[in-house]
């Protein structure tokens, strides 16, 4: 959270393989089924040789959202070699 403010920063980190050098991570937020933020950040890969490969973490903006309302964060993960990977969780924010 921001201090004082109803805005959120979104991150997500990982490990992805070599020869990859940098993630783009696509962020979207919906309620109720209606998307109400989409948001994107890069990172460039840390490499870490004795994982295979490096860390990255993507960090937002701050964004404004709603607190303490069930809120769905669907994340899309895409490499500079062209793998994609996805997720999604539902949460209230603080």
């Amino acid at each position: 959270p921001v201090v004082g403010f109803p805005k959120f920063y979104l991150s997500t980190d990982g490990v992805d393989i070599a020869p990859a050098k940098k993630v783009d991570c696509t962020f979207t937020v919906s309620v109720a089924g209606k998307t109400i933020a989409t948001a994107s950040a890069t990172s460039d890969i840390t490499e870490v040789p004795e994982r295979g490969g490096g860390t990255f973490k993507c960090t937002t903006k701050a964004l404004e959202l709603e607190k303490k309302i069930p809120t769905k964060v669907d994340v899309e993960i895409k490499d500079d070699q062209g793998a994609t990977v996805g997720c999604n969780r539902s949460f209230s924010f603080p």
